[in-house]
């Protein structure tokens, strides 16, 4: 594994501590202060893959792995301010109506739902630069936009604001390409070659999902599902950060 990667790996396992120093209480944040300094934290990390990210564009030698490359840091860039929005540092809620508490989640939207495109279209110019039929391409993201639609259906609430319901369904379609990105990545270069880059485009898909079902459409909050939330989500954006290495053996 290349130097670069090697960091991303490190930084997924440095995020793991840090979310385990509050699961298993040895500093459990309880008041807004703890929280802030937290959340500081958190986004310490993303700022540490996001030099990553620029290393990674210089490590790559081909046209093909710095143009995902690229792709790839700007992905990362737009979902790292939908991050610090999620952080909700201005402690707002009920924003929207008096259903959804935690309503600020739907504005990260903006920056996410362009962000996943980025890391999609990258993960779709790795495979087909390396052969992948359109067909074997389009299909799986079919399947996967209408899986994606009728989760979303399945447990949003009807009484919530239209505009929180509209970023957020559409979001929903977008997000659950990623599932199909990771099968396009096993079709082209298999488990062995491709088996961590999959591996963060799937563990994305399962991080929205968790966030939809526990804190946007749920009932309450979740301390314990927020830490693993984001040990999920952080996994993958570290994992994603293998794709360049793919593209670059494709001329």
């Amino acid at each position: 594994m290349s130097r670069t990667g090697s960091n991303a790996l490190i930084l997924a396992v440095a995020s793991v501590l840090l979310q385990a120093v509050a699961l298993f209480g040895i500093w459990q944040p309880v008041d807004d202060a703890q929280w802030l300094i937290f959340g500081a934290l958190e986004m310490l990390l993303i700022v540490l893959l996001l030099l990553n990210g620029g290393l990674i564009m210089g490590a790559v030698q081909t046209p093909a792995g710095k143009h995902v490359a690229g792709w790839g840091f700007v992905g990362l860039l737009l979902c790292s301010l939908g991050d610090l929005v999620n952080r909700n540092f201005s402690g707002e809620y009920f924003g929207y109506d008096n259903v959804i508490a935690h309503s600020y989640l739907a504005d990260s939207v903006w920056f996410f739902l362009p962000g996943y495109l980025c890391l999609i279209y990258a993960a779709g110019f790795t495979t087909a630069a390396a052969g992948l039929s359109k067909a074997r391409m389009v299909l799986p993201a079919v399947i996967a936009v209408a899986l994606g639609g009728l989760s979303f259906w399945s447990i949003h609430n009807p009484a919530a604001a239209t505009y929180l319901l509209a970023l957020t369904g559409a979001y929903a379609l977008v997000i659950s390409v990623t599932g199909a990105a990771a099968l396009w990545l096993l079709l082209t270069f298999g488990w062995r070659r491709a088996g961590l880059a999959a591996t963060g485009f799937a563990l994305a898909l399962v991080a929205d999902a968790i966030i939809g079902q526990f804190w946007l459409f749920g009932e309450g909050a979740y301390p314990a599902i927020r830490h693993i939330n984001w040990i999920i989500y952080f996994s993958s954006q570290a994992l994603i950060q293998t794709l360049p290495a793919l593209a670059d053996t494709t001329r």
